[in-house]
């Protein structure tokens, strides 16, 4: 299927966040987004390109821009495929979480939950 045939069957940005970086004496800063496809998007310059396609098999419902231990940026989304993932700027894959499989949740079937997507992220450090 073409990328316009796909787009024109509703593609919509269902969360994002931006990531800003120094260029020479700038400050530039780039919006990156997930939509209902399951891709991961920039909106730079005006323009919608996608970086990553299939980064979940279903819908993204939460994007988290954040950085670790002060020396590494990671970019962490979650979708209704039920799993957490964790990407370089480049948004190569570094780790992924099935949330129904952590083992924080004893009988989801006895509750009736079907879909175990997480609908925000927060990222708390300790030291």
């Amino acid at each position: 299927m073409g990328e316009e045939m796909r787009y024109a069957n509703a593609c919509f940005i269902t969360c994002l966040s931006y990531i800003s970086y120094l260029l020479g004496d700038q400050i530039e800063s780039d919006i990156i987004v997930g939509n209902n496809f399951g891709e991961l998007a920039l909106v730079a310059c005006g323009k919608y390109i996608v970086v990553k396609e299939r980064a979940h098999e279903k819908m993204i419902n939460c994007l988290k821009i954040t950085e670790i231990l002060r020396d590494k940026v990671v970019i962490i989304t979650s979708g209704e495929d039920e799993f957490i993932r964790i990407w370089d700027t480049k948004f190569n894959l570094i780790n992924e979480f099935n949330i129904r499989k952590t083992g924080f949740f004893e009988s989801t079937t006895a509750t009736g939950i079907r879909n175990m997507s997480a609908q925000s992220i927060d990222i708390f450090s300790c030291r």
